[in-house]
């Protein structure tokens, strides 16, 4: 009786801590040298993706949020919208951390979909 409590104590334990939200600063995957750093962190019951800085100069994106209504499907996967920062395009999307320094992110704009790891900082 007493494996068993402990056992399932041990089970909420690390679902909670799969679940949590991805928080900190990421860079994107780089396409010819260039790449962006992202602050993410929770907001509200949403996620949030900020772009703090992009690495090819000022061309006025810096600030812009990524993240639009990214919620917890319970999985820990959020499911939102992914604002394209060249296009200013809104595109369905995805985001889950795949380990402690990886966040993987997808979007699709009708049936083209991408996507790629970006790496904690």
């Amino acid at each position: 009786m007493k494996r068993a409590f402990f056992a399932g104590i041990a089970l909420c334990l690390t679902a909670t801590t799969a679940l949590a939200a991805p928080e900190g600063i990421y860079k994107t995957a780089e396409t010819d040298g260039i790449y962006l750093l992202v602050d993410i962190a929770p907001c509200g019951p949403a996620l949030c993706g900020k772009i703090i800085e992009e690495s090819k100069g000022d061309s006025g994106i810096v600030g812009m949020e990524m993240f639009v209504d990214m919620i917890d499907d319970g999985s820990g996967t959020y499911k939102g919208r992914i604002v394209h920062p060249e296009t200013g395009k809104k595109w369905r999307g995805k985001v889950r951390e795949t380990s402690d320094t990886v966040l993987n992110v997808k979007g699709c704009l009708g049936p083209i979909c991408l996507g790629e790891d970006w790496v904690k900082q």
